[in-house]
């Protein structure tokens, strides 16, 4: 038995070592053979060449192990393949994979056939996307029964693999993350999965929450994934309650709605409580934001929270104050607070709170003090506290409090004074951007040399002076620098070869650097992109430059001759004074080269190597020559500019075969290499990591000017990843030269030109027919030539011409028209006489047929053309004929010739004496020609320019209006026409047929006469029916406004009904409109009233207001209602309450090609499938309603070609990818939506037809899209009000049809080149400015543009200069160079430039000097506001009488005030206020000022009387005359100015009494009269003034008792201080009054039982006789602020019921305290462009503010705290104060005080109170200041007050405390002062040493032993004084009256004292 034993034993040891040897050898060869098999699958479908990558460790060696193999994993002990992944697949197309090949793994438990980056922001892709098995089917996984962790996800699988999974019964965990899995979620088929623990869905999409029902059986998930869908309606409740198993739910990036399920207790808005969270003691991670940005966050104050997160992230949550409950955090280790409305210090406490904080980001708030932490910060690694309102100096500390700081950003703040020198500790900084402040001085060594970590330095649009970065600068890591925009001086510094190893990109631009380009710069061996544009630098370009993708050397001092071979790939030369010829080796290399404005010369070169150029732009240089043949060869150009030169010889055919766009594709932008990553992970689970990465690149984009439409367009590259939309720019430039011969026809073959310029030549021959092949041509200028011909009718065909100028040539014929050509005005036929037909005046001589017109006239054309050079020859030489004729005949002496000279001279008499009638009469034989370029570049004097437009308004000048004829006249007219027809067809009865053209003419005149009639009698009855059914549907009051033109009367022409447009042949209705609508509730319309109108093609249901049609309906055809309006073609359902019911019924209107339907209730996902008929739709306008979600399956909708989904929800660009379908897409608006992250490039990029595109008002970030350069035909582009930084892309250059660009309101920062504008000849809008405040905008000093703008903005800019293209511009109507640092002159050479500039803006700059124009100027609005400019203009209202809004404000004007200001007539806001004008305001200017409404004259030192009585100010509405020297009573002048709101004459010297005339200003709204002298009573008719919001009598010497009450508008603000008013405060005072401060008056009596104290906020009563106890009434202030009742002579008790009063508690926010804004009705407007969805247009409203300020005791002083202003909302609104010091108030200070939470000021100083300081008092965690000085209080200081962390000042001297002053926390801070007249009082601060010391405990029960015993009783120790004082009188009195020796010897003492004190007096 023993021996059987040990052979089993042996046995079982043998088959273990066997086992273990195999283990050493490998995987079982089953599963070997089977995993090369799978490889050898994989290779068959990997991209072909590329299969040496696939699975390298997978090979047939039999020394290979195969469980070592990459991606497998096996089990230990039976080597069984327990894990297999595939890893990363690139397959040639979509593949499906064979289940098969995994059935040899039996024991594998793991499988995932994941790229191994599905949690990857860069996210990689497998292309697996289904599943087969040929044997099994279906069943193939249940083979693998051990299986238990798929992992699909990042592939394409679809919705066909469900039936395989459900076979896989064994798995427990299933990612499906990152597919294309849609539609219904089959459940059902995963029913058999009865073990899954873990089901990720997330990255897909499904779209239904409904969907989701089947989960309801999946009880046994712990973790579900469903984030990243299209999940919309509520969460459903029904699913997720039940799964009780439940750890891990993930719902995030969906379209979730309605509110968070009670069962698991994101567009949040309204009040958002956290005390839910109260409990919850395990939360990690807690963000919250809300899209909306209406959340508010509400936090209690007391809460002390029970959990300890580590990120807490509350965005954009509309916070005012910290939460309170971070006070209680000690381990968060990211804080995110940025976008609230966070105020006062940085609350650098988290710091000392948080020592692993390491991410703290408050950006976007007010903070105004930055204070450093007292203890070192080692940990935090990334700071930004950019976009806040800190001021002042730099904390200089920072570098010792945060040494281990890697990110700082603290732009756009405002710091001022030196660069902290202590940033130069900072070791291990990284990224350091402290652009747009306004440090200045030099950099300080310390700095330079220190910060040697730096990579990304920021320091532009500051004041930094001295030399640029000197020698000894130590900057060894840097990569990006941008100093731009400052005050560096000198050369460029040596220490830049500190970075020669490292530096990237270099922008130095827009300084004042000197010198020359040094040499060494080749040493910095990585420099790519360089820019040292508009400086002073001189010399020529080294010849050691390196080569670099970017270099702007333009607006300099350059000169001398060009490198024989370009240093960049994209070169900037303009503008400076480069000479000599052009290499012809230059365009090796160069995609872009800028040679314009320099002095060039020679003929243009043979250049080698022009593959690579892209623009080329030679303009006004002095070439000659012709043009070469070998440009013809330039196979990739877009831009083509030979302007402005002295070209000649004939333009070669052969051009035509330049490319401009056709076969190439390009784009303009440059990307830097840099791209370092900061990246810290916070949180990981199952499918969430929680981590902050912040990447860190450059851009250089790209700004080309082109000429089109006559004017210099700026046309930008893209920028980042994007084109830009100088990519779909293409031109052609050949004007200004002396080119001649005919116009080639071949040119007409360079289809995708944009812009073809051939203007001022010697152009001969016709306009080439084949024109009309430039379909995208936009702006065609032949002027100023000689062609001859007619017009080709064919160019009527060019459907996006907007300019054609063929003046001042010799062209003849009809004008054709029709399309574009209707569009033209005269002036675009100006000098060619033998033109005819409309918009000239001049008609053809023969009616010529549409035929003729499209021939040319054919042969009569022909002959109708002249010989210009015969023509004129005859006409001289017949001229000086007949002139020498006449002179030899008047030689004769003659009776002729005697009798002609008297009619001669009786003629010139008479001329004579009737001169002024024919000077007012005549009419100018011909208009003087536009003022023109010459080619010498000198300008024509404009005198002629202003002529011609007074000749063309001249009345005389225009043809009579024809009136037309009544209806009866023209039915005579026809009927005769009729009847002679009719007589002539019978008198050719003989003839079997008439001809075509008689039945042409036949039919037009029946219908006329049909006409005459009016629409047809059906049509008539249901436009009746229609008006009776919307009168049945509206308000009784409105009844009388419901289509009045609309009537049963037999004689009114229905086609002249408001609203009715009908056919003028056939006479029926083709446009409906009901206009405006005043319905009783919303309602549904009728469809079968609109069906008799079976023509209409335009139906109309929308107004300027909102209609209220939510519906319609059809009793008969349903649905399918509109499909009988079978001609419909647009509808506008615009500004109604339409929802999602109508699209069933639009789905039917299958002929719509224009549908409307902004301002209405659509809400929800884009609704494509209501819209899946609608197949010739065109336009689609879909504004202002809530739609969001993804936009699927649009591929229906082919032809439509615009599309407008601004202001809706759409949120993330995923959610757009549809629209790259949209191919023939022209129009795209998206603006005012909440779309984040890049602009998506692979949808905008590939709709190669978009003409317009409105991204503005999103969240877009990142650089602007070079791609967007492609977009060729691209009109206007929108980018406004984003977050997008970097700069303008080269692409852009090719955006060559680009009108309009506007990039306000992003984050741009660092140079920012203009240069993509220069070829964009077709711009007319430009805007641009930063939010950082840190762009430096980057022009060439001579760059010359070809475009012509109409409106120019660069706001916060940095200018330092103004910008010379400006300096070409003619056409501008509006410019905006506020906010820059603009000094010398005011540009006035822009109003002579610019004749039709209407909007000057220049405020916040540096201007001096205000020279006025020399000619006459109609200018409208003008604002150079804040300037340094010392002396005002004399002669502006010559120059500028046209003026309508002057503001001159805070520049420092002296002298007395101009006179000229009074023959403004037509100005209605001045404003000169902050000046220093002096002396009276002249008579000119009170009378002639007729139409001014604002006049703010505030702050200077006018004297005299204020506004006499001639002034004659009837259309006055705001009138601010505040702090001046006005003396006298208040002028009569102002009794016309009925009109006045707003009166402000505070802070003069004015007397007398308040006029009893201002009580007849109705409609007075604002009177502020404070500090003057005025005298007398308050009249009692004025506080009776119905809109009386706000009054100020302050500080002047009224007297007499106090209104009664007030009638005036609710909630008025009284300020009565100051003054001298006598007796009681009236109880009904209160009523309606909001602030009432009665301070520093002579009031008596006792507070009264006030009657209505809701509105009262702010009640002051100090400083007056008040006495009395405080009533108790006064405990009802629920909505007191600041109740100040100090320095009075109240007694008795404090009420303990003054708790009660709110201080801030009951209702938060819900007092505003401020006075809003005051709008006037009427604002000036100017529409500026205007394009299919975009209205460009500036509105002035005319708005003002009145600032409230209140000065009340805080912190023993008294602060100023304002409430909202024009800017800010002001500190008042935060403010809770109670004082009630310095009266005569005993007894104890009420425990109950404690509650007042909110207060932040508490005074009970000065008092006679008694007790102890309550405990309670530690509550006041708002309390800033607690005065309780000056008091009888006894006992110890609590201890417990040591946590009121804001306390700043504490004082309680001078009472009777006692014991150990409490330490810790704020009280460390208090100093011996506060504590002074307590003696039994020790410890520190006091030098008093406490004799035995004792512990907090003892402190904190108030000392109960010792603190009691040492504790006096005040009232005991005086009585016991005085009684021992009294009986030790009494018994010394008693004694003396005893005779006794020792009485008699104390009388002699006293006797001999008295002697001796009188021999001492003298």
């Amino acid at each position: 038995m023993e021996v059987k034993l040990f052979w089993g034993k042996y046995l079982i040891w043998v088959i273990l070592l066997l086992g273990q040897l195999h283990g050493c050898k490998s995987c079982i060869q089953k599963e070997k053979s089977a995993l090369l098999e799978l490889k050898e699958y994989l290779i068959s479908k990997w991209v072909e060449g590329e299969s040496d990558y696939v699975l390298t460790t997978w090979t047939n060696d039999t020394k290979s192990n195969c469980c070592e193999w990459e991606g497998i994993e096996c089990n230990p002990t039976s080597e069984r393949v327990i894990g297999l992944s595939v890893g990363y697949m690139e397959f040639k197309e979509d593949s499906l994979l064979n289940l098969s090949l995994l059935h040899p793994f039996e024991e594998v438990r793991s499988l995932s056939l994941s790229s191994g980056h599905q949690y990857s922001e860069n996210e990689f892709f497998n292309q697996f996307n289904g599943f087969f098995d040929d044997a099994k089917g279906y069943k193939s996984l249940r083979t693998l029964r051990n299986l238990e962790i798929l992992d699909l996800s990042s592939n394409r699988f679809n919705n066909s693999i469900f039936p395989y999974l459900n076979a896989a019964t064994s798995l427990t965990t299933l990612f499906l993350r990152s597919n294309i899995l849609e539609g219904p979620f089959p459940f059902k088929d995963l029913t058999h999965l009865k073990r899954l623990k873990a089901l990720d869905l997330g990255s897909n999409k499904f779209s239904s929450s409904m969907e989701l029902q089947a989960l309801n059986n999946s009880t046994n998930l712990e973790v579900l994934g469903l984030a990243d869908n299209e999940l919309d309606g509520p969460i459903p409740i029904e699913v997720v309650c039940k799964m009780k198993n439940l750890r891990e739910l993930y719902l995030s990036d969906n379209y979730f709605v309605g509110q968070l399920p009670l069962c698991l207790d994101n567009n949040f808005t309204g009040l958002f409580s956290l005390n839910p969270l109260a409990n919850v003691t395990t939360l990690e991670v807690l963000k919250l934001s809300s899209t909306s940005d209406m959340v508010q966050v509400k936090i209690e104050s007391s809460w002390k929270p029970k959990f300890q997160p580590s990120v807490v992230v509350l965005r954009s949550c509309n916070l005012e104050k910290i939460p309170s409950f971070l006070m209680y955090q000690k381990n968060l280790r990211l804080v995110d607070l940025s976008s609230n409305r966070l105020s006062g210090d940085i609350p650098t406490w988290m710091l000392v709170n948080n020592t692993n904080l390491k991410v703290l980001q408050l950006q976007k708030n007010s903070f105004t003090i930055f204070q450093m932490p007292t203890i070192v910060h080692n940990i935090l690694k990334l700071l930004d506290f950019s976009a806040n309102n800190i001021g002042g100096l730099f904390p200089d500390n920072i570098g010792r409090a945060l040494p281990n700081l890697i990110h700082m950003n603290g732009s756009d703040n405002g710091f001022s004074g030196y660069f902290p020198s202590s940033l130069g500790d900072m070791k291990n900084i990284f990224v350091m951007d402290l652009s747009y402040n306004n440090f200045y001085g030099k950099l300080p060594r310390r700095f330079l040399t220190g910060c040697v970590s730096l990579k990304y330095l920021f320091l532009s649009h500051n004041k930094l002076n001295g030399q640029f970065l000197p020698e000894g600068t130590n900057f060894t890591s840097m990569e990006v620098l941008r100093m731009d925009n400052n005050n560096f001086t000198g050369k460029i510094g040596v220490g830049l070869l500190s970075s020669n190893n490292t530096l990237l990109a270099l922008d130095m631009s827009n300084n004042f650097l000197t010198g020359t380009i040094p040499s060494w710069i080749s040493t910095i061996s990585y420099l790519d992109i360089l820019s040292v544009s508009n400086n002073f630098l001189e010399g020529t370009i080294p010849p050691s430059m390196p080569f670099l993708s970017f270099l702007d050397i333009s607006g300099n001092l350059l000169s001398g001759a060009l490198p024989s071979h370009s240093p960049s790939s994209i070169l900037f030369l303009h503008n400076n004074n480069f000479t000599g010829v052009i290499p012809g080796t230059l365009l090796e290399r160069v995609k872009i080269l800028d040679l314009r404005n320099n002095k060039l010369s020679g003929s243009i070169p043979k250049f080698v190597d022009t593959h690579p150029i892209r623009i080329l732009l030679l303009s006004g240089n002095n070439l000659t020559g012709s043009i070469p043949r070998h440009l013809c060869d330039l196979s990739k150009i877009r831009l083509l500019d030979l302007s402005d030169n002295k070209l000649s010889g004939f333009i070669p055919s052969c051009l035509n075969n330049l490319s401009f766009g056709r076969g190439e594709e390009s784009a303009y932008n440059w990307l830097s290499p840099t791209t370092e990553t900061l990246q810290l992970e916070f949180y990981k689970y199952t499918f969430m990591v929680e981590e902050l990465e912040v990447d860190y690149f450059t851009f250089q984009k790209i700004e080309i000017k082109f000429a089109t439409k006559q004017r210099y367009d700026s046309y930008f590259g893209g920028s980042g990843f994007n084109k830009g939309i100088l990519d779909y720019m293409y031109g052609l430039d050949l004007s200004s030269n002396e080119l001649r011969g005919v116009i080639p026809a071949e040119l007409g073959d360079l289809s995708n030109l944009r812009a073809l310029n051939l203007s001022h030549n010697f152009l001969s021959s016709s306009i080439p027919p084949n024109f009309s092949n430039l379909k995208d041509i936009e702006s065609l200028d032949l002027s100023h030539n000689m062609l001859q011909g007619s017009i080709p009718q064919q160019l009527t065909s060019l459907d996006f011409l907007a300019l054609l100028d063929v003046s001042y040539n010799n062209l003849s014929g009809i004008i054709p028209q029709g399309r574009h050509f209707d569009t033209f005005d005269e002036n675009s036929y100006l000098g060619n006489p033998l033109l005819c037909g409309p918009p000239t005046d001049r008609s053809c001589e023969a009616n010529k047929s549409s035929e003729e017109a499209v021939n040319g006239g054919g042969e009569g054309g022909d002959e109708a053309a002249i010989d210009m050079v015969v023509f004129y020859f005859s006409t001289g030489a017949t001229y000086v004929t007949a002139l020498i004729g006449i002179l030899v005949l008047m030689c004769f002496d003659c009776p002729w010739r005697r009798a002609w000279l008297r009619i001669v001279e009786a003629s010139i008499a008479s001329a004579k004496h009737n001169k002024t009638a024919k000077e007012e009469n005549e009419c100018p034989k011909r208009i003087r020609k536009k003022k023109h370029r010459f080619r010498d570049a000198k300008l024509e004097n404009l005198r002629d320019f202003h002529n011609s437009k007074e000749l063309e308004s001249h009345p005389s000048c225009h043809e009579q209006t024809l009136t037309e004829a009544r209806p009866q006249n023209l039915r005579i007219k026809c009927l005769q026409l009729l009847r002679k027809l009719t007589q002539k067809r019978d008198d050719n009865s003989g003839l079997s047929h008439i001809s075509d053209g008689y039945r042409s003419i036949y039919g037009r005149l029946a219908t006329l006469l049909h006409g005459c009639k009016g629409c047809i009698m059906k049509e008539r009855e249901a436009l009746l029916e229609l008006k009776k059914y919307l009168m049945s549907r509206s308000r009784e009051s409105g009844l009388d406004y419901v289509l009045p033109t609309w009537t049963n009367d037999t004689k009114s022409d229905c086609c002249q009904w408001d609203g009715i447009k009908c056919n003028r042949t056939s006479r029926r209705v083709i446009g409906l409109s009901v206009g405006d609508m005043y319905f009783k509730e919303s309602s549904p319309l009728n469809l079968s009233l609109l069906h008799p109108f079976e023509e209409v093609r335009s139906l109309n249901l929308s107004t300027e207001g909102y209609n209220e049609f939510n519906g319609f309906f059809d009793d008969v055809e349903g649905y399918r209602s509109l499909s009988k309006l079978r001609n419909l073609q647009i509808m506008d359902l615009s500004t109604n309450y339409f929802n999602y019911s109508v699209f069933p019924f639009l789905n039917a209107a299958t002929s719509l090609t224009t549908l409307i339907l902004t301002y209405n209730e659509m809400d929800g996902p884009f609704p494509i499938k209501g819209l899946k008929d609608l197949t010739n739709l065109e336009l689609l306008d879909l504004r202002a309603n809530k739609l969001k979600g993804s936009m699927q399956e649009l591929t229906h909708l082919k032809k439509l070609k615009a599309l407008d989904l601004s202001s809706n929800e759409f949120s993330s660009s995923m959610e757009l990818q549809e629209l790259k379908n949209l191919i023939n897409l022209e129009v795209f608006g998206l603006a005012q939506n909440h779309v984040d992250g890049p602009i998506p490039i692979e949808v905008f990029c590939k709709i190669k037809n978009l003409r317009e595109l409105d991204l503005r008002g999103n969240h877009f970030v990142g650089q602007l899209p070079i791609c967007l350069g492609s977009l060729k035909k691209l009109r206007v582009l929108d980018l406004s009000s984003n977050q997008l930084s970097g700069n303008l892309p080269f692409s852009f250059s090719s955006l060559e049809s680009l009108e309009y660009l506007s990039l306000l309101e992003n984050n741009f920062a660092g140079s920012f080149s203009l240069n993509s504008l220069t070829n964009l000849t077709m711009l007319k809008v430009f805007k641009l400015s930063s939010r950082s405040h840190t762009i430096q905008v980057k022009m060439e000093s001579t760059w010359q543009p070809k475009f012509q703008l109409s409106v120019g903005v660069l706001r916060f800019c940095s200018l330092e200069k103004i910008p010379s293209f400006l300096v070409y511009q003619k056409k501008l109507r509006l410019v905006d160079l506020s906010s820059n640092k603009l000094s010398g002159n005011i540009p006035t050479w822009l109003l002579t430039n610019n004749p039709e500039l209407e909007v000057l803006l220049l405020q916040n700059n540096s201007f001096f000097s205000f020279p006025m124009p020399t000619i006459v100027h109609n200018l409208q609005i003008l604002d150079f506001s804040t300037n340094n400019i010392g002396k005002f203009p004399d002669n502006m209202d010559h120059a500028l009488p046209n003026l309508v809004r002057l503001n001159g404000s805070n520049n420092g004007f002296q002298g007395y005030f101009p006179t000229s200001i009074g023959e403004m007539k037509n100005i209605s806001f001045l404003d000169l206020s902050y000046n220093n004008f002096s002396g009276k305001l002249p008579r000119s200017f009170v009378t002639g000022c007729v139409s001014l409404m604002f006049l703010m004259l505030s702050h200077n030192k006018f004297s005299g009387h204020f506004l006499p009585r001639e002034t004659n100010f009837p259309s006055l509405d705001v009138l601010r005359m505040d702090n001046n020297l006005f003396t006298g009573k208040i002028g009569g002048g102002l009794r016309n100015s009925t009109m006045l709101r707003i009166l402000d004459m505070s802070n003069n010297e004015l007397t007398g009494a308040i006029p009893r005339w201002l009580f007849e200003f109705s409609y007075l709204d604002y009177v502020l009269i404070s500090n003057n002298f005025l005298e007398g009573t308050i009249p009692p008719s004025l506080l009776g003034m119905p809109f009386l919001s706000f009054l100020d009598l302050s500080g002047n010497q009224f007297s007499g008792a106090l209104p009664s009450h007030v009638d005036s508008e609710p909630g008025i603000y009284m300020f009565l201080q100051n003054n001298n008013f006598t007796g009681p405060i009236p109880d009904t005072l209160l009523q309606s009054v909001q602030i009432l401060d009665l301070r520093n008056n002579k009031l008596s009596g006792s507070i009264p039982q006030f009657v209505d104290t809701e509105s009262i906020n702010i009640l002051l009563l100090r400083g007056n006789n008040l006495t009395g106890s405080i009533p108790r009434e006064l405990c009802d202030l629920r909505n007191i602020r600041l109740l100040d009742l100090s320095d009075n002579k109240l007694k008795g008790v404090i009420p303990s019921c003054l708790s009660n009063l709110s201080f801030g508690r009951l209702q938060e926010g819900t007092m505003a305290l401020n006075i809003p804004p005051s709008f006037l009705q009427t604002s000036l407007e100017l529409e500026l462009y205007k394009s299919t969805f975009l209205v460009d247009k500036i509105e002035v409203d005319r708005s003002t503010y009145q600032e409230t300020e209140i000065k009340f005791a805080a912190k023993q002083r008294y602060d100023s705290y304002s409430g909202r202003s024009e800017f800010s909302e002001g500190i008042l609104r935060l403010m809770y104060g109670m004082d009630l010091s310095n009266n005569e108030l005993s007894g104890v200070i009420p425990t109950e005080l404690g509650g007042l939470l909110k207060l932040r000021t508490l005074n009970l100083s000065h008092n006679s109170l008694s007790s102890s300081i309550p405990s309670s008092f530690s509550k006041l965690k708002d309390i800033e200041s607690l005065d309780l000085s000056h008091n009888i209080l006894q006992g110890s200081i609590p201890h417990q007050l040591t946590s009121l962390t804001s306390l700043a000042v504490f004082d309680v001297s001078y009472n009777n405390l006692s014991g150990i002053i409490p330490q810790g926390r704020q009280f460390n801070t208090f100093e011996d002062d506060s504590y002074l007249g307590n003696p039994l009082l020790c410890g520190p601060p006091t030098s008093r040493s406490c004799e035995t010391k004792k512990s907090p405990e003892e402190a904190d029960n108030g000392g109960e032993d010792e603190d009691e015993e040492a504790a006096i009783d005040v009232v005991v120790f005086y009585f016991s004084t005085a009684s021992t004082y009294l009986i030790a009188l009494i018994g010394i009195l008693v004694i003396m009256c005893f005779d006794c020796p020792w009485r008699r010897a104390w009388l002699r003492i006293v006797d001999a004292f008295i002697v001796s004190v009188k021999n001492m007096l003298p």
